[in-house]
């Protein structure tokens, strides 16, 4: 028997769907869930443990924060699983590197944040703002193409508070170790001040 923290609040993937008139609206409340979502990962890292499916549907809020969960494919890093491991879907929070190939490392849990950020801002899954020619949506095989190119960066709105895009930013970049550690993502959210 597993016993587990009850969360009466759902996903935050289902939180952001419901409430599309606060996309790009920054309040205390979304602050306070990237901060809690970011001092889980710094959890897990100290301990070496890299989630590898990070995304607001494998985030469950309630009225005191949210939780990081889902960790079915969470491993310690040196894990030779740590190669692969993701589905279609999964992969657009993916980090770059390890589409072309690479280990799971920390920093790649920190670019996945990254596209957390964006979910928490424009409350859209990451790219499904991008369309074709013709108009049609971008299948995920050419999102990840572009994506490892360098190519397509996820959405934040123009309302998006200065700290939390530059550190959106700093999580998104395509050089792993550019990227900042989760203890300097949590300090950095921790600094955010809102405009009234």
């Amino acid at each position: 028997m597993l016993v587990t923290e009850y969360v009466g609040g759902g996903d935050l993937r289902v939180l952001l769907d419901a409430d599309p008139s606060s996309a790009h609206v920054w309040r205390r409340q979304k602050v306070q869930f990237a901060i809690d979502i970011a001092v889980a990962i710094e959890y897990l890292h100290a301990l070496d443990i890299v989630h590898r499916d990070m995304k607001a549907k494998n985030v469950l809020v309630d009225d005191t924060g949210a939780k990081l969960c889902d960790f079915g494919v969470a491993v310690r890093l040196h894990n030779p699983s740590l190669y692969g491991g993701f589905g279609a879907w999964t992969s657009r929070w993916i980090a770059p590197e390890v589409l072309c190939g690479d280990q799971f490392t920390k920093a790649a849990d920190v670019y996945a944040f990254g596209m957390v950020l964006s979910e928490l801002d424009s409350h859209q899954i990451p790219f499904t703002h991008i369309r074709t020619l013709s108009g049609n949506d971008l299948t995920n095989v050419a999102i990840l193409q572009q994506v490892v190119k360098g190519a397509l960066s996820p959405e934040f709105g123009a309302a998006c508070p200065r700290q939390i895009l530059t550190l959106a930013k700093l999580c998104l970049h395509p050089n792993p170790k550019a990227r900042p550690a989760a203890a300097a993502v949590v300090a950095a959210l921790r600094q955010v001040v809102l405009d009234p």
